[in-house]
């Protein structure tokens, strides 16, 4: 797996906006302290932050935070005995973002154990009595890459694919998963974060609009492609209408299985799209695939009754724990929603909805770690994308304490050294959260979860229907102090200088 290609994916919605919004700090140009505030190094003030003067956090009551952040938990606690240090309302339920995705790799880890790989491949056999191909699998790591590689070597597994070669019948295996346009209705259909789920994905389920200058149409239309390693491969099942002048972002309609989207003027030169059918646009890029050479397939059925065959071409996934370390690196939505499905399947034969797979999360974790008190835990999914979920900064903690794992799958800040600072960030507008594992100076060694939210100004945003692509810019005025609260609490609590030091407003 290519680090690189999780870098695709944010588990925000909206750090990755498609069209970057204007730092509205430089937008009201009496704010002349506020902006002061959000440009000062990591000794700054809460106050100026908050446009009113206090001290330091370090030297103020913890009822003077709680009073400047209502809606704000954290704690911290020693890695080696497990007593709690510094604390804020940890048993408070809050809104993880993408924290969730901490028990969710945590939960598969435990269901599909060390070393775990998922398979694609080819089944060449008999459907009806008639010639057929087959593609099953469950990789969510796999790109077009992969997949090119794969049909590539179809000629050779069997003589009887050596072109030219017709087949009468093309079949991609549904599975066990639920087959659904998008994670979650409360995000933009637009946002590529938002894509849609099914057994198998394919670059993450979002492709990227290519124009003419960048190897696109030589009509000068904007194509829909999946890329990766040099492979420059249009999706087949998804239509692009006009640009239209009027719309503020991308706009999608799925009749009758088709998925058309209609642009807006310059969106196509920065930005990707979801894909709301993951199995249909696999099955046709396969189609064009196989074509290029000299094997001819009809359109993709989506079912497998009848069919009898046997593999002849097949590629594993890099291993789980490879897996889960570009998921929490990266925070990818995708990968954390089938890996939270494809575990629920694995321990009770089939997973029925993104909830429920959040539900067997919890069920799962509660036998793997029952001294952690889960009452009041609630994941609505499996990447924490929406705001159903909730966790305690407590629950996040006590697992970060109880499973050593996870050291080398948190993502390192500053110095990439053993005893560093490695963290987990979950963002969405007006919700920010932070969690994670440090060394303290005197040799001393943490865990720490901190959530905060506005959750008045959050819900306002929940009621805006149909959801907006982009956010309001108050929100990234927001995250900055927010981020500016984190550095002062990990200041306080011992975080060397050289790790903070990586930690800035702008960072995601």
């Amino acid at each position: 797996m290519k680090s690189q290609g999780y870098k695709q994916t944010d588990g925000c919605d909206f750090i990755n906006a498609p069209v970057p919004l204007k730092r509205n700090r430089d937008a009201d140009a009496g704010a002349a302290t506020r902006r002061q505030a959000l440009g000062l190094g990591f000794g700054c003030l809460i106050g100026p932050l908050l446009g009113r003067p206090t001290a330091t956090l370090a030297a103020i009551s913890e009822d003077s935070t709680a009073a400047a952040w209502p809606d704000l938990s954290y704690i911290v606690m020693d890695s080696g005995s497990g007593q709690v240090l510094d604390a804020l309302n940890p048993d408070q339920m809050r809104i993880p973002a993408s924290l969730a995705k901490i028990p969710t790799t945590i939960a598969a880890w435990n269901q599909l154990g060390p070393g775990h790989r998922f398979a694609t491949g080819f089944q060449y056999g008999k459907s009806g009595g008639k010639p057929a191909l087959l593609l099953q699998g469950n990789d969510p790591s796999l790109d077009i890459e992969g997949l090119s590689q794969l049909v590539a070597s179809l000629p050779d597994a069997t003589g009887a694919l050596r072109a030219p070669v017709r087949l009468d019948r093309w079949l991609v295996d549904a599975g066990d998963l639920p087959r659904l346009s998008e994670i979650t209705p409360t995000q933009s259909p637009a946002a590529p974060y938002n894509p849609g789920i099914a057994t198998m994905a394919l670059n993450f389920n979002r492709a990227r609009l290519v124009g003419p200058a960048k190897g696109g149409r030589a009509d000068g239309r904007v194509e829909l492609c999946w890329t990766a390693g040099g492979h420059l491969v249009p999706v087949p099942s998804v239509e692009l209408g006009p640009a239209r002048a009027q719309s503020s972002a991308p706009e999608v309609q799925r009749p009758g299985g088709r998925e058309i989207w209609t642009l807006v003027p310059g969106f196509e030169k920065i930005h990707e799209l979801p894909i709301g059918d993951p199995l249909l646009a696999i099955g046709t890029t396969v189609v064009q695939l196989a074509q290029a050479i000299g094997i001819t397939l009809p359109a993709p059925s989506f079912e497998r009754s009848g069919f009898e065959g046997q593999m002849v071409a097949w590629r594993d996934s890099p291993p789980l724990e490879e897996i889960i370390s570009g998921c929490l690196h990266y925070s990818n939505n995708l990968v954390a929603e089938m890996l939270a499905l494809q575990a629920q399947a694995h321990d009770e034969g089939k997973a029925r909805s993104l909830d429920d797979a959040g539900r067997w999360v919890i069920r799962r974790l509660t036998q793997v770690e029952p001294r952690i008190n889960w009452q009041g835990a609630r994941l609505e999914n499996g990447s924490g994308l929406g705001t159903g979920s909730r966790l305690s900064v407590r629950q996040i903690a006590e697992v970060l304490l109880s499973q050593p794992s996870l050291d080398g799958w948190l993502k390192p800040i500053g110095p990439d050294r053993p005893d560093g600072l490695r963290v987990k960030t979950g963002t969405l507008a007006y919700v920010r959260g932070l969690a994670g594992r440090f060394s303290t100076g005197d040799g001393g060694e943490r865990v720490f979860a901190i959530l905060a939210a506005d959750t008045k100004a959050r819900s306002a945003l929940d009621q805006i229907m149909p959801p907006a692509l982009d956010v309001p810019p108050a929100s990234r005025v927001w995250l900055g102090q927010a981020k500016r609260l984190e550095a002062e609490l990990l200041a306080r609590w011992g975080v060397p200088a050289s790790a903070l030091a990586a930690i800035t407003p702008s960072s995601g």
